[in-house]
């Protein structure tokens, strides 16, 4: 679409958004047809990233116990490593979203619901965070998404540094994901359980 000055990735959902808007409007009988079906959208190259082995994994949780470490940092890793969450809904999770093991709330890109369990280790870690907002365990409530968001990523990007491994906050996500399709759990098990956006019938 050569007339938006955007990424391709981000004109390929404005164009999912603007078909969707037509689809309501064709199903309303507002227009006769959804003409967006017919634009071709932007090639998007995909950029997929890998899971950490279990040695990255060992040396990032090490880093992160380093002396001088910010002790929230480990907590956040391990919430990462053990719900498959966004770095986002991470940033902003709520402590209300914790109960016991049982780890529930809805995603902020995608509205959908997710429920996981955390080992204790990642619980007890999670509960054990100092907290400038008692509401929430990594974020002061105050400040946007995208300021906490980048924060985090900040202060996970020292601890690859540190512990010389080069990453992604997003590879937690995919560790996650593929250690449960090794310990036997179906790919629809794992998309919900990521919280993937589910498919219009």
């Amino acid at each position: 679409l050569p007339i938006w000055k955007i990424g391709a990735l981000t004109a390929s959902k404005k164009l999912e958004r603007l078909r969707s808007v037509l689809k309501f409007a064709v199903q309303r009988k507002m227009v006769d047809e959804n003409y967006a079906l017919s634009l071709a959208g932007p090639k998007v190259k995909a950029n997929p990233t890998l899971p950490f082995s279990a040695d990255e994994m060992q040396k990032i949780l090490k880093a992160a116990d380093h002396k001088d470490a910010d002790p929230r940092v480990k907590a956040f890793i391990l919430t990462m490593r053990c719900s498959g969450l966004r770095i986002s809904d991470v940033a902003r999770l709520r402590v209300s979203s914790l109960s016991g093991l049982r780890l529930t709330l809805y995603q902020a890109k995608t509205g959908e619901p997710v429920s996981v369990l955390l080992p204790k280790h990642a619980s007890d870690a999670l509960k054990a965070t100092p907290k400038s907002n008692p509401e929430f365990f990594f974020w002061t409530g105050d400040s946007k998404t995208s300021t906490v968001t980048g924060f985090w990523r900040e202060r996970i990007a020292e601890v690859f540094r540190l512990a010389k491994v080069k990453g992604h906050t997003h590879q937690f996500r995919d560790t996650f994901a593929v250690s449960l399709l090794e310990s036997g759990a179906s790919i629809e098990t794992v998309s919900v359980l990521l919280g993937h956006q589910r498919s219009e019938e």
